[in-house]
């Protein structure tokens, strides 16, 4: 990562980042899943149409798509990167 402010981009330190184990990214996932899948528990009943589960089948999709985002973003060091780029 760079700042695109500096005259003199600087990386972010590996260290960082490579200390993520995939048990802890993946079950990071399960957890923002199953809050958000908690709360929309309508989408996995069985009894509705077929148009329907196809459309809540589409939705669960696009819901675990942004868990796996906020999942990478609770991963982040957010406190080094502030630190880094504000002082």
């Amino acid at each position: 990562m760079f700042n695109p402010r500096s005259e003199n981009p600087s990386k972010i330190n590996p260290e960082y980042y490579q200390n993520i184990k995939l048990n802890d990214f993946i079950h990071g996932v399960y957890i923002e899943c199953a809050i958000e899948l908690w709360n929309n528990p309508y989408l996995l009943y069985h009894d509705y149409p077929p148009i329907e589960i196809k459309r809540n089948h589409r939705d669960c999709i696009i819901i675990i798509k942004e868990c796996v985002k906020e999942a990478i973003r609770k991963l982040l060091p957010v406190k080094h990167i502030l630190k880094m780029y504000l002082g």
